[in-house]
C-alpha cells in the first residue's frame, strides 16, 4: 500500500476581538455567499459585497449609517431585490451586522490579511497574527491519496484511516483501480502516526495488512515527507 500527501491547505488566524453585534441567521435556502470587503482610507468608510447565484447585495457605510442596493444574477442594476421579502430582510440585517464588524476592524485587519498572503507566498502553512515575524506551526490540513498494493480493488472495498495520536478516524470506498483519497485531514507534523488498511465487502472479504505512515517536514523546510512502517510508528 502506498500513501501520498499531495496537497496542503494554508490557514490564517486573525484577532477579531469581541463581537460588537449579536450574530444573526442567514437564509439557508440562499446557499453560501461570496463576500468581498473594501475600505476607503481617505473617507474611512467600508463596503461589503454579498453575492449568490441568484443576485447580489451591495452595502456601504455613510455618514447617516448604511446604504444598500441590489444587482440581478447577471450583475445588472435592479431596483428590486432578487429574493423574497423575508429573505431580503434577513440578508440585509445579516450583511449590515457583518459590515459593522468589518468597519470596526479596518484598516488593521487588511494589514493582517496582506501579511498572511506574504507568508503564503513564502510557503508557510499557517499564519497567526499575534506572532511577530514569520513563523511556521506544524498543524496542517492535507488530502491523503494512495493506492492499494494489490492493484484493482474488489467493488465495495473500504479503506480506513486512523491517527494514533488523535481522535481522527475516517473511511472511504476505494476506486476500481485501487486508488483512494481522504480529503481535509488535519495532521500535526510534530506528532502523528497514520494507520491505513482496507477491508473487502461481505462475510468472507479479506482485510489487508495494516500499514503505518509518519509525516514530517522535509529538509527543505517546505515539503511534507511520509515514511512507511510495518510494525507501528
Amino acid at each position: 500500500m502506498s500513501l501520498r500527501l499531495p496537497t496542503m491547505t494554508f490557514s490564517a488566524v486573525f484577532d477579531l476581538g469581541e463581537r460588537r453585534v449579536q450574530p444573526l441567521p442567514l437564509p439557508a435556502n440562499l446557499g453560501r455567499p461570496e463576500l468581498f470587503g473594501d475600505w476607503d482610507d481617505d473617507d474611512e468608510t467600508g463596503a461589503l459585497y454579498v453575492g449568490f447565484g441568484t443576485g447580489q447585495l451591495h452595502l456601504e457605510t455613510t455618514a447617516n449609517g448604511i446604504d444598500f442596493h441590489f444587482h440581478a444574477a447577471d450583475g445588472s442594476d435592479t431596483d428590486e431585490s432578487p429574493w423574497s421579502p423575508s429573505d431580503t430582510r434577513m440578508l440585509v440585517d445579516w450583511a449590515s451586522a457583518l459590515l459593522v464588524e468589518f468597519g470596526a476592524l479596518a484598516p488593521e485587519i487588511l494589514d493582517d490579511i496582506d501579511d498572511a498572503a506574504s507568508w503564503h507566498d513564502e510557503g508557510y502553512t499557517l499564519y497567526v497574527c499575534e506572532v511577530e515575524g514569520p513563523t511556521k506551526l506544524e498543524l496542517i490540513t492535507v488530502d491523503i491519496e494512495g493506492e492499494l498494493g494489490n492493484g484493482d480493488a474488489e467493488p465495495g472495498t473500504v479503506v480506513y484511516l486512523q491517527n494514533a495520536f488523535s481522535d481522527l478516524g475516517a473511511f472511504v470506498v476505494a476506486q476500481p483501480d485501487g486508488g483512494f483519497l481522504f480529503q481535509g485531514v488535519e495532521v500535526d507534523l510534530t506528532e502523528n502516526c497514520l494507520e491505513v488498511w482496507s477491508e473487502e465487502p461481505g462475510p468472507y472479504g479479506e482485510m489487508s495488512v495494516h500499514s503505518f505512515f509518519r509525516a514530517h517536514i522535509g529538509e527543505d523546510d517546505q515539503s511534507v515527507v511520509t515514511v512507511q512502517y510495518f510494525d507501528g510508528c
